[in-house]
């Protein structure tokens, strides 16, 4: 009996000499060595082995054609008589003017067209429902903005109603307590500013006269002094402070300035020939000699000269108000 393993038998290698031997043989026939019991192959065993029905799982396709042909082929010989393989055959994917596989594709990953439409107009639906929703919200917005101004005016109106009826302007009450005619032109100022109507501004107008007379009573007092033309000085301030746009009392301020200016010239003394010097208060102004008769700062006419430390003048611009300034000082 021959050694040679059969053709039918299996083989494999003698893990001493390297030589093939039988699967089933437990001793090298070369080499004479133990190879020990052979160990049992691994069976792989299907579910018709195991006696279960066996199931086919179609696997999406990624070519039209493949699919036409494995229903044409599952479906030969149905009744409809539908011939898929001439169908595939005249389906040309390039003159159809679409991708057929990933056409294909998107039917079995979004589960069809109609579950596709569904979902469309759901979608639809949803955003229809939203710009419903918007268009309520700014529908509100634009109403209140139209009615909330007309809302608030319309209150602002009845306030100011309520308040003309009500509101007693202060102004005469204050002059006739205190007769601080700036005081109560600050009061009808403000008076103008809550409720301006012509009452009030009469009273405004009646304040500023009060105003316009007190300070020129200061400017053209008798007997003069420096004291007199400082209060006046102070009232002009305040009123334009209180009432910066009228236009007599910002000529009333422009007169107290020059009055402040013109007076504030100095006697320098007399000279070998009887007249006297003066220094009128400007900017890079030189001593100047005058005489009895002469006029200075276009206002003080001099009307003697009494020794060295006098002389006597009168203020042309304020009705030849008499004057004296002693050595060293201006008029007063």
């Amino acid at each position: 009996m021959s050694n040679e393993p059969k053709k039918s038998e299996k083989e494999r290698i003698c893990p001493s000499c390297r030589m093939a031997i039988s699967v089933l043989a437990t001793k090298c026939r070369f080499c004479g060595e133990e190879v020990g019991k052979p160990k049992e192959e691994q069976r792989e065993l299907s579910i018709n082995d195991l006696g279960g029905e066996s199931i086919q799982h179609r696997a999406p396709s990624g070519s039209v054609m493949e699919a036409l042909e494995s229903f044409r082929v599952e479906d030969a010989g149905a009744d409809d008589g539908m011939d898929l393989g001439s169908l595939g055959e005249d389906l040309d994917p390039e003159a159809s003017g679409f991708n057929v596989s990933s056409d294909v594709s998107d039917v079995f990953r979004h589960g069809g067209g109609d579950a596709k439409k569904d979902g469309n107009k759901e979608s639809s639906s949803e955003r229809i429902m939203t710009v419903l929703k918007v268009a309520a919200v700014l529908g509100v917005i634009i109403a209140g903005a139209l009615t909330i101004p007309k809302m608030i005016e319309s209150r602002r109106a009845e306030a100011r109603d309520q308040l003309v009826e009500t509101y007693v302007n202060p102004a005469e009450g204050i002059y006739r307590s205190t007769g601080s005619a700036v005081d109560a032109l600050k009061a009808a100022v403000e008076a103008v500013g809550i409720v301006d109507d012509a009452a009030n501004r009469k009273i405004l107008a009646d304040m500023t006269l009060l105003v316009l007379a007190e300070v020129n009573g200061k400017l053209n007092a008798r007997p003069w002094n420096f004291q007199i033309l400082s209060e006046a000085s102070s009232i002009a301030s305040q009123a334009a402070n209180h009432h910066p746009t009228n236009p007599d009392i910002i000529a009333l301020n422009e007169q107290v300035r020059q009055d402040t200016l013109d007076y504030r010239l100095v006697y320098m003394g007399p000279t070998d020939d009887g007249r006297a010097k003066f220094k009128e208060n400007k900017p890079g102004a030189q001593t100047q000699v005058y005489g009895e008769g002469d006029l200075l700062a276009n206002r003080f006419r001099i009307t003697q000269i009494i020794g060295r430390r006098q002389v006597k003048m009168v203020d042309e611009k304020r009705g030849n108000r008499a004057l004296i300034c002693e050595l060293g000082f201006g008029p007063k």
